[in-house]
């Protein structure tokens, strides 16, 4: 990917993607697959909010089938797969469990019913041609089973737990890149720290936006007859500046990443019954550590004011710590906080709701408030983002339909036709499981020792997928700062790598440094905060 911003204004652009997280990567992408002319720009990195703030689930629906809603379980199913095929590398199964009680909709019958209809909608998914992602059967387990599974998970009254198989993302940020990669290798272009700041409307339509260069200064003006406004929490803001939209409500969210709370390979959910009730966690394997979350928060004010505060963090390690005792979390045991924000829905909001999020994405077409020409993506779903940008592609081109699951081309990084045996493969030559997952065909050619060769994990980063600031490469390109805040040995050669890459002088870089070292992602304890 090169970045060349002030080169684009001479060129002719089908679409304009405003965002570059998961939404409006996949919709670059997706809109390429159509042989459109695209061009994306975001206003920090990459996949730098909320998409990079997810518990890494690829979720199949199940929940939907509580309300009968087949076709939107049907839709993450289809996903589900799509991810499992183009990203081989970074989608891999995850196995699942739900303690069940009583004789409800919580009981076994019920669940098992649900189940059976589960397991019915995603045989209408082709399999996938690699072992290695096809899903177990969903199934009912008793009590015994459950206690052999997760011995330490509370089962006092339970009547076993159910059992399916979803997806989960090995590195949620590399995702996004590896789709504008994907992209831009069929012909988009792209730039990162670069901020849409009004639109052009020339003839009463929308034609274009202005862009401010945020790294080199200026702005240029860049044409189109399509702009897709993919900008996450800030969406709507380019409608705003046209005095055509209002300021859209949010709800923050926070996920902790902490030591391994068990040594098995399966996600779990548990509910926390002293408190309200209502309160439910789910808790991930993940890079040999655990994610803990949702803790869901009203929030009034700019998305990025919403920061994970030690009020905050203490609320989601009580409420997980009654629904799970065993686990017996401490602040010391978190080592890196995701934290960001989504949509909320208004009803729910002034209803007075605990955490009014929205719960389907929508793709709104502003030709009905004077802005013909303007797509606005309220996403909500990580999952499902591949199916929004179908619908958002369909409406500038229509008839477009992606491709079958197992024709879509596969993404940098990507084409491996058969996961577990190129995994076995390079865990024989010395290649570490978390490098193989994180670069997939890259990998070896960044492995150095085994675990990664940080000097060239950077020029990677820098060369191939437009990582500009130490925080681009060390909290987004790399798995440096997965587990929690990079050893100060770590995070001195990483940054001596790009200063070399970048020539920058020692102030610079002890900038960046210290830009890095006061990331949110690990608030330190008793630091307070709003």
């Amino acid at each position: 990917m090169e970045r060349s911003l002030h080169a684009w204004a001479a060129a002719d652009h089908d679409v304009l993607v405003v965002g570059g997280g998961i939404h409006g990567a996949a919709v670059a992408w997706v809109a390429t697959l159509a042989g459109l002319r695209v061009g994306l720009v975001e206003r920090d990195d990459f996949a730098g909010s909320t998409s990079a703030q997810s518990q890494k689930i690829i979720h199949g629906g199940l929940r939907y089938l509580q309300d009968l809603d087949f076709g939107r379980s049907l839709q993450s199913i289809r996903d589900r797969a799509r991810w499992f095929r183009i990203a081989p590398h970074l989608a891999h199964p995850m196995r699942c469990l739900i303690p069940l009680e009583g004789f409800g909709m919580r009981g076994p019958e019920v669940m098992g019913a649900g189940l059976m209809m589960y397991r019915m909608l995603s045989a209408l998914e082709p399999g996938a041609a690699d072992q290695s992602k096809r899903l177990p059967r969903p199934q009912v387990i008793d009590r015994v089973e459950l206690d052999r599974l997760l011995p330490t998970l509370p089962s006092a009254g339970s009547r076993g737990a159910a059992v399916w198989s979803d997806g989960f993302v090995h590195h949620t940020e590399r995702l996004v890149v590896a789709l504008i990669r994907s992209a831009c290798a069929s012909g988009a272009v792209a730039a990162n720290h670069a901020e849409a700041v009004s639109i052009v409307k020339p003839g009463g339509r929308v034609g274009g936006i202005e862009v401010e260069d945020r790294l080199e200064g200026g702005r240029v003006e860049l044409r189109a007859p399509w702009v897709v406004d993919c900008a996450g929490p800030w969406e709507g803001s380019l409608a705003a500046m046209a005095g055509r939209a209002a300021t859209r409500r949010l709800v923050g969210g926070i996920n902790l990443v902490t030591r391994a709370i068990h040594p098995h390979a399966v996600a779990a959910g548990v509910r926390d019954r002293q408190g309200d009730g209502s309160r439910f966690y789910f808790v991930s394997p993940w890079r040999g550590c655990s994610i803990v979350g949702t803790e869901w928060f009203r929030h009034e004010g700019a998305p990025d004011a919403f920061h994970p505060t030690e009020d905050r963090i203490a609320r989601l390690l009580d409420g997980f710590n009654r629904a799970w005792p065993a686990a017996g979390l401490r602040r010391a045991d978190v080592l890196h906080v995701h934290c960001g924000t989504v949509p909320a829905d208004d009803r729910a909001w002034d209803r007075g709701d605990d955490a009014p999020m929205l719960a389907h994405s929508r793709v709104i077409d502003r030709a009905s408030a004077g802005l013909p020409g303007l797509i606005s993506v309220v996403g909500v779903k990580y999952t499902t983002a591949l199916s929004v940008a179908e619908d958002v592609v369909r409406r500038i081109r229509p008839g477009f339909r992606l491709p079958p699951t197992d024709a879509l081309p596969q993404l940098a990084g990507g084409a491996i036709p058969d996961w577990a045996g190129f995994e076995r493969d390079g865990l024989a030559s010395g290649i570490d499981g978390d490098l193989l997952r994180d670069y997939g065909t890259e990998a070896a050619a960044l492995a150095g020792n085994g675990r990664g060769d940080i000097p060239a994990m950077v020029r990677h980063a820098v060369d191939h997928e437009m990582a500009l600031r130490l925080g681009d490469v060390v909290i987004r390109r790399t798995g440096l700062a997965a587990r929690g805040r990079p050893a100060p040995g770590v995070l001195r050669e990483a940054a001596a790598a790009l200063a070399s890459r970048m020539q920058w002088d020692e102030a610079r870089t002890a900038s960046e440094v210290a830009a890095v070292e006061a990331s949110p992602a690990w608030p330190v304890p008793g630091g307070g905060g709003a």
